[in-house]
């Protein structure tokens, strides 16, 4: 596969201090840069918080869910660290039933805990994206990523194993406003990569070059703002 999971990144208000939430919740220690600017969070998966202008203004078309052992028990202790529970939903999806809990961190960023079965240590369950139009964005992120695409329940989820797990969920709303959580892929030949990527339907936005990466900005065929960055090796 070309493209290669890099990091999730967040758009923020205040890096820092939605970078301590996410460090406290997954229990990993962040690396503050620039003051107010950006933070980092390693591990898997890598989680980047980045400084913009603009305020959260709608629900993020993209989240992360969380598998947990014990689902309340980790919601509650989220709420101590100053989340907010939203709704919780029990459902059967394709042929599991599930339970679940959405949940918004300090910036009102949206994400899920799942019930994971049988019981597993805390750990990414899928990142999920919204759409109005699953079929071609399933498509277009089938071929981007080399992977089989899996219907999970027709017109309304798919599913896209690997790393991370994609998940794309039917959604009535089209998209409005720039995504504030988005996917950086590192690519061995960017510059090929994003040839291969505007072919298959992507829109290029813009490119940066800085001291440590290298990268473009593109948008899918809905819209759906993600980076190639070029990796280290290359």
């Amino acid at each position: 596969m070309t493209l290669s999971f890099f990091t999730v990144v967040f758009d923020a208000d205040d890096p820092p201090n939605v970078g301590r939430f996410w460090a406290a919740a997954l229990e990993r220690e962040l690396i503050e840069g620039d003051p107010g600017e950006w933070a980092t969070l390693p591990g898997d998966p890598r989680i980047d918080f980045m400084k913009v202008p603009e305020g959260k203004t709608t629900k993020n078309r993209m989240h992360l869910d969380w598998s947990a052992a014990h689902r309340e028990a980790e919601v509650q202790r989220l709420l101590g660290l100053g989340a907010t529970r939203l709704w919780d939903v029990k459902e059967k999806v394709g042929e599991e039933d599930m339970e679940w809990t959405a949940l918004a961190d300090s910036e009102g960023n949206e994400f899920c805990v799942i019930q994971s079965d049988p019981a597993s240590d805390r750990h990414l369950a899928t990142a999920v994206l919204d759409s109005d139009d699953l079929q071609r964005v399933g498509l277009f992120w089938e071929t981007a990523l080399e992977r089989e695409l899996v219907e999970v329940e027709p017109d309304k989820d798919y599913w896209l194993p690997g790393h991370p797990p994609l998940t794309l969920v039917n959604v009535p709303e089209p998209k409005t406003t720039k995504n504030r959580v988005h996917i950086d892929w590192h690519a061995p030949d960017r510059e090929v990569e994003v040839a291969h990527l505007i072919a298959l339907g992507a829109t290029r936005l813009w490119d940066v070059t800085n001291e440590n990466f290298e990268w473009t900005t593109m948008a899918d065929v809905e819209g759906n703002e993600f980076c190639v960055v070029q990796s280290e090796s290359s």
